[in-house]
């Protein structure tokens, strides 16, 4: 398992004592988008953007998750797997 995938099995175990705030939202969505889940990655930045869509550290994170997307979707390793 890789560094991400235990970070994220780290934080969805302490979410419940967390305070599900725009901060933790932000965290989980670059979490899940370094471990692939772009499509929770994805869902996660709209909802941290549509509470505060004046904030420009959020496109410029939610560019860096589609660039990523982006990339790995068209990995031709990837895709020959």
């Amino acid at each position: 398992m890789g560094n991400y995938e235990s970070a994220l099995k780290k934080l969805e175990a302490s979410k419940s004592r967390l305070q599900n705030s725009k901060e933790v939202q932000i965290l989980e969505a670059k979490v899940n988008g370094k471990t692939g889940n772009f499509s929770k990655s994805y869902h996660l930045w709209n909802a941290a953007l549509a509470s505060s869509s004046d904030d420009p550290d959020l496109f410029f994170n939610m560019a860096l998750l589609l660039m990523d997307w982006s990339e790995k979707s068209s990995d031709p390793e990837k895709n020959k797997t």
